[in-house]
C-alpha cells in the first residue's frame, strides 16, 4: 500500500533538505570520519580498483576501452589497465569496468561504490587532490547517495526496488563536488543538474525479462559520468534546480518512487555512517546470490557430500534475479541465471575474472549441473536475502538448510581478492595494498599510475 499523502514519506521534516545535505557535504572533513569508516573506505577503494582492472578484460570492458581510448582533453585520468584518457571518459570506462563482473561491493544502497570510487579517483588524479580529500569525497558520495537510494526504496521495501540507480548520479556529483571545492551556491546548482541528469529507472524492466543487454540493470557508467559533469558544469557557473529534493515534484517523484523515508535520509547525517554496512563480494555474482552459494557449499561440506552424490538441488529464494530454464550462451545470460553461479560454486570453479568467459559458459559439465538445479520463489522469511535449500542425493537422502544473509568478508579476504583480480598483469599489487590500506597519506596520482599502461 502506498504511503498516505500527509505522512513523513511525502513531506520532509525540514524546509530545505537539499541545502542541509549540501552543508553537510561541504562541512565534513577527514577529521570527522571515524577510523572505522576511513578503513572501510580504503578497503572499498582497493576492492573497486581490483574489480575494474579485472572487468577491463571482459568483452564489455574491451568494447568500452576501445570506445574511450582516443578521448583526450585538458583534464585527464587513468583508464584503469590502459592509458590516460579524458576525465569524463575515465569515469565512464572505470565504472563500467568495475561493474562488468558484478564483483563490486554492494551498499549502503545498490552499487554505490562502483559509481562513486571511479568518479572520485579520476577527479582526484586529474586535479592532484590529497589522499585525505579522496577518502573524504568517497565517504560523502557513498553516504549521501546511499542514504538517498535507501530512502527512495524503503516506502516499498516489500517489493523489488522501483527506482533502480537513479540516485547514483547524486553520489558521483557529491564526491566530485567535494574534490572540486564547490561553493554552497555551486553545490546547490550541481545537485539540481545531477538530479535532472539522472537516468530513468530501468532496473525492474531489466529483471522482468530475459535479455542480453550490456547496460545491465542500469547504465551506471553514464550515471557516474553525469554526476561528475554536473559538478564541472556548476563550477563554471551553469545553474540547476537548487531545491530539487523538495516541492510539489520532488526528486523522489521524478525517480518513480512511491515516497521518501526522510528520517533515513537525514537523521544522523554526518554523524552515523551507513557506508559501514557495505558488503564485499567473495564471488562475482549478484548480491543476493552470495548467501545462497554460502548455504549450498555449507550443506555439501557439513554433510560430507561430493559432487557425485548430488542428484538435485532445490533453491527457494526471495531474490529478484532471473532464473531461466534454458541453456545460457552469453556472459549477461549467465550472470542473470542464478543456476549458473551455483553450478560453478558446486564445481569449485575459482572466483576469478574468467568466471563468465566462454570456456566456462559452454562447458558441458557446467550446463549439466545447471539442469540439476531448480529455483522457486520464497514468499516468507525474515531477511531480504532469505533462502532455503534442499539437496537430494543419488541414494535418496535429503538435506535442508536456510540462511538470511551473507557472512562478512574480512580485510585479508579483500586483499587476496584484489591480488587475484590483478594476477598476471604485472602491476605492483603490493604497493597498491600498502598505499590503500596502510599508508597514512599517499599520492593519488602515484596510486593511479600503478594501473596505467605506458
Amino acid at each position: 500500500m502506498a504511503p498516505n499523502e500527509n505522512s513523513v514519506a511525502f513531506k520532509p521534516p525540514i524546509d530545505n533538505p537539499t541545502l542541509e545535505i549540501v552543508k553537510m557535504a561541504r562541512g565534513v572533513g577527514i577529521e570527522n570520519l571515524p577510523q572505522q569508516t576511513q578503513r572501510r573506505v580504503r578497503s572499498i577503494l582497493l576492492d573497486t580498483i581490483g574489480c575494474a582492472v579485472a572487468g577491463a578484460t571482459t568483452e564489455v570492458g574491451r568494447i568500452v576501452a576501445d570506445y574511450c581510448a582516443g578521448e583526450h582533453g585538458p583534464l585527464e585520468a587513468t583508464m584503469l589497465g590502459h592509458k590516460p584518457v579524458s576525465l569524463l571518459s575515465a569515469v565512464f570506462a572505470n565504472t563500467i569496468f568495475g561493474n562488468a563482473l558484478d564483483y563490486d561491493a554492494f551498499g549502503p544502497e545498490g552499487h554505490m561504490a562502483v559509481v562513486v570510487v571511479p568518479a572520485a579517483l579520476a577527479v582526484a588524479e586529474a586535479i592532484d587532490s590529497s589522499s585525505d580529500d579522496l577518502i573524504t569525497a568517497i565517504a560523502l558520495g557513498m553516504e549521501i547517495g546511499g542514504r538517498l537510494g535507501a530512502a527512495l526504496r524503503r516506502p516499498t521495501q516489500s517489493k523489488a526496488p522501483l527506482t533502480g540507480h537513479t540516485f547514483a548520479t547524486i553520489g558521483a556529483m557529491v564526491a566530485a563536488g567535494r574534490l572540486l571545492k564547490l561553493s554552497e551556491n555551486e553545490f546547490l546548482n550541481a545537485f539540481g543538474i545531477a538530479a535532472y541528469s539522472a537516468q530513468i529507472p530501468t532496473l525492474r524492466r531489466f529483471f522482468s525479462k530475459s535479455q542480453d543487454a550490456m547496460t545491465k540493470y542500469d547504465h551506471i557508467g553514464l550515471a557516474a559520468r553525469n554526476g561528475v559533469e554536473a559538478a564541472l558544469l556548476a563550477r563554471r557557473g551553469f545553474t540547476g534546480d537548487q531545491s530539487v529534493l523538495e516541492g510539489d515534484y520532488p526528486f523522489w517523484r521524478l525517480s518513480g518512487a512511491e515516497g521518501c523515508d526522510w528520517d533515513h535520509l537525514l537523521t544522523g547525517l554526518g554523524e552515523v555512517w551507513k557506508l559501514d554496512t557495505v558488503e564485499f563480494k567473495p564471488y562475482p555474482v549478484g548480491t543476493g546470490s552470495v548467501p545462497i552459494i554460502e548455504l549450498l557449499l555449507g550443506l555439501i561440506s557439513n554433510n560430507d557430500l561430493t559432487i557425485g552424490d548430488l542428484d538435485h538441488v532445490e533453491v527457494l529464494t526471495r531474490t529478484h534475479y532471473l532464473h531461466h530454464e534454458k541453456d545460457v550462451s552469453t556472459p549477461i545470460e549467465a550472470w542473470t541465471d542464478l543456476r549458473y553461479g551455483l553450478a560453478l560454486a558446486i564445481l569449485r570453479v575459482r572466483p576469478y575474472r574468467d568466471w563468465y568467459e566462454a570456456e566456462n559458459i559452454s562447458n558441458p559439465v557446467v550446463q549439466s549441473m545447471m539442469k540439476r538445479i531448480s529455483i522457486l520463489p520464497l514468499n516468507t522469511g525474515p531477511g531480504r536475502w532469505s533462502t532455503e535449500i534442499t539437496l537430494q542425493t543419488q541414494d535418496g537422502r535429503s538435506f535442508t538448510g536456510s540462511q538470511h544473509g551473507a557472512s562478512p568478508v574480512t580485510r585479508a579476504q579483500i586483499v587476496e581478492k584484489f591480488r587475484d583480480n590483478l594476477d598476471g598483469f604485472g602491476f605492483d599489487t603490493a604497493k597498491a595494498v600498502r598505499l590503500c590500506q596502510d599508508a597514512d597519506r599517499f599520492s593519488v596520482r602515484s596510486l593511479a599510475s600503478l594501473f596505467s599502461v605506458v
